[in-house]
């Protein structure tokens, strides 16, 4: 304010004259003289400020950073398991699997918050059945919450996928961390229906999905259109001018010109912020992440039948299926690369270090590799077929390579007898399974022991497991995913899933949640063997070695290593000193306990990606781990988000 002028320099108090004086001294000049040094050193003293101004919101936006990454590792990592576990042994079970789901999901959005916070552009991508992550959040309180009707149950709010795209896969990012963002744009889209159309006491959503109209450019990508079916009570509210006004604060900028955070639009901005994430697009430049990427429209449906039903469009992932090594490629496959992109098939030059970390499940190669966790194929295929049909020949190709058809799947009234005797069981809440004329839902650790089962997963409805089972029939998808659970092993150092893993599992009130990963083929550390919570306080030398040497027992193909354990146990924090301690003989000796062993050592945190995870590491955050183990309890779904990890 001391600095408003006019350019002549007459009306100048005696205050501003001192201290424009001071900055450019004393001038014996014309006025306009004078005006113009005062006017090339305002432009100065502005270029200085507006620089101040954005170290100050820098400053700002770095403490909302790290605040967000602590209440993630404090409260979502932390205080929310503990809540969980508590509650689920004070509330009749109902109650409790909706407060449980709550405070899952609450974690959850905490770890997104600090993914994002990071902005890290290193993704691990996970597939999921599109269909299954909206039925979750249509069934959930979620919905109902965000209509002021969680608590009166007097509004119908329905989420669905369109008829016919229920076998729908998509990619999503970094796990359940992925999913929370997807659930981000739903929340918001749900939230400005409840507050700004009229509906009666229907609120009734869709999606659809399509292939992108430009295929050539867009094909690693699915098109999805978020839309409500109010059109009808609407119609003379939804103008071109609304529609224009709406996109004009989707372009634009997150900033205004002097730094400042804008002030309008925000729920439209978190909504642009999600669908970058989900494509892999940095953040910090979310400006230039254009309304082709995500723009709102109006819809037309039949059911109602209605022109101005008010939606988004945002794109998601396909899964990246098959690299194909250049050398083993056929000519037609060759000039089709473009057209096998749209399946996610790749023909790459398999020599790379990078070619594994390529998201692809699959690789046809015939050379030599040390560890991967892609599958490799030696022989090449049919890449005419459809990409059901391409991912089941890959699958029965990687099955007989493994020699899995000697395991009997039994479960959900489903058993596939292919000769072999040993059985791999699947017990719907615990009660198809009979021990002693009876189901084993009150079974105890020594009954189920005697039975000499090699493997033993007891499920409930929400872990998707019956449906897998049910198509794994037929599909050698769903059959490969289950066998590849069955004969994977899992150790999880980390004293949050031990301490989780103690609390006794609903269906079977006998076990608890350790015993039954046990039958699973997951080792979580006994608790009065090796409490993990004690280490962490008092890292004894002794402890110490008994960690290693489970880290080291060549019977586990994937090694979960809380990041904050593995600090404990080199003894800093330092990035670069905890990649040498990974990698060299005096610490865990990466290449010979892991890399020629063909086992992964997997780092967990529930910090987002933190700064100090080393560059050559695996990652997966907490939020998933959680979610696959302890919420769902689906070891298939948990290898088959480990099958997708890579170096970072």
């Amino acid at each position: 304010p001391y600095l408003n002028i006019n350019t002549n320099g007459k009306a100048i108090t005696s205050f501003r004259k001192n201290l424009i004086i001071s900055l450019v001294g004393e001038h014996p000049l014309q006025d306009n003289k004078f005006a113009e040094i005062i006017k090339g050193k305002l432009n100065l003293i502005q270029a200085l400020l507006q620089e101040e101004e954005i170290k100050l919101q820098a400053r700002k936006a770095a403490i909302i950073q790290y605040m967000a990454r602590n209440l993630s590792h404090n409260t979502g990592s932390h205080l929310i398991p503990e809540a969980i576990i508590y509650f689920r042994e004070h509330l009749n079970e109902k109650e409790g699997a909706k407060f449980a789901y709550y405070q899952k999901y609450t974690q959850e959005r905490m770890e997104l918050l600090a993914q994002l916070s990071s902005m890290k552009n290193n993704h691990n991508w996970t597939n999921y059945n599109l269909n299954d992550i909206i039925e979750e959040f249509d069934g959930s309180i979620i919905p109902k919450g965000l209509c002021d009707d969680l608590n009166n149950n007097q509004k119908e709010i329905e989420i669905k996928l369109k008829s016919g795209l229920e076998n729908i896969i998509v990619s999503l990012p970094d796990g359940a961390v992925g999913k929370q963002a997807f659930y981000v744009i739903l929340e918001n889209f749900v939230r400005n229906a409840y507050k700004h159309a009229e509906a009666g006491s229907s609120y009734l959503f869709e999606i659809n999905v399509s292939k992108p109209s430009d295929d050539k450019n867009n094909s690693d990508f699915w098109c999805l259109d978020l839309y409500d079916k109010l059109g009808s009570l609407n119609e003379y509210s939804r103008t071109d001018h609304k529609l224009e006004y709406i996109n004009n604060l989707i372009k634009s900028s997150v900033l205004t010109e002097d730094a400042q955070l804008r002030e309008r639009g925000w729920g439209l901005l978190e909504m642009k912020s999600a669908a970058a994430f989900l494509v892999g697009f940095s953040l910090e430049y979310l400006d230039d992440f254009h309304l082709n990427n995500f723009e709102t429209k109006y819809y037309e449906t039949t059911t109602p039948a209605t022109k101005k039903n008010l939606g988004h469009r945002f794109y998601l992932r396909k899964p990246s299926l098959l690299i194909i090594d250049e050398d083993l490629a056929t000519p037609d496959q060759k000039s089709g690369s473009e057209e096998l992109k749209s399946k996610g098939i790749a023909i790459l030059n398999v020599t790379d270090i990078n070619t594994k970390r390529e998201p692809h499940q699959f690789i046809i190669t015939n050379k030599e590799w040390e560890y991967t966790n892609q599958k490799i194929i030696s022989e090449n295929i049919d890449t005419d077929k459809s990409i059901t049909e391409i991912e089941n020949d890959l699958w029965l190709r990687y099955i007989d390579k493994k020699k899995w058809k000697t395991t009997k799947i039994i479960g959900s009234q489903n058993e596939q007898n292919d000769g072999g005797n040993e059985i791999a069981y699947f017990d719907d809440h615990g009660k198809e399974l009979k021990f002693k004329g009876n189901c084993l839902k009150n079974a105890k650790q020594e009954d189920i022991t005697q039975l000499n089962l090699p493997f033993y997963h007891p499920y409930t409805s929400r872990s998707g497991i019956k449906s897998m089972l049910l198509k794994s029939k037929d599909e050698n998808v769903y059959k490969g995913l289950i066998l590849e659970a069955v004969k994977t092993n899992i150790l999880i150092i980390d004293e949050r899933i031990q301490n989780a893993s103690k609390t006794k599992d609903n269906e079977q009130p006998n076990l608890s949640l350790q015993e039954i990963f046990t039958f699973m083929g997951i080792t979580v550390p006994k608790r009065k063997e090796l409490s993990l919570s004690d280490f962490l306080e008092n890292p004894t030398e002794k402890k110490r070695e008994k960690i290693i040497e489970l880290i080291q027992d060549k019977k586990f193909n994937y090694v979960m290593l809380h990041l904050t354990i593995l600090e404990k146990l080199a003894s800093t924090n330092d990035k670069l000193k905890l990649g040498e301690y990974i990698k060299y003989k005096n610490g865990l000796n990466e290449h010979e306990n892991f890399v020629s062993l063909n086992r992964a050592l997997v780092l967990v945190s529930g910090r987002g990606e933190p700064p100090n995870l080393p560059g050559n590491s695996y990652y997966l955050n907490y939020t998933t781990l959680y979610d696959c183990l302890i919420y769902l309890m689906s070891k298939p779904h948990f290898v088959q988000i480990l099958s997708t990890i890579r170096k970072r």
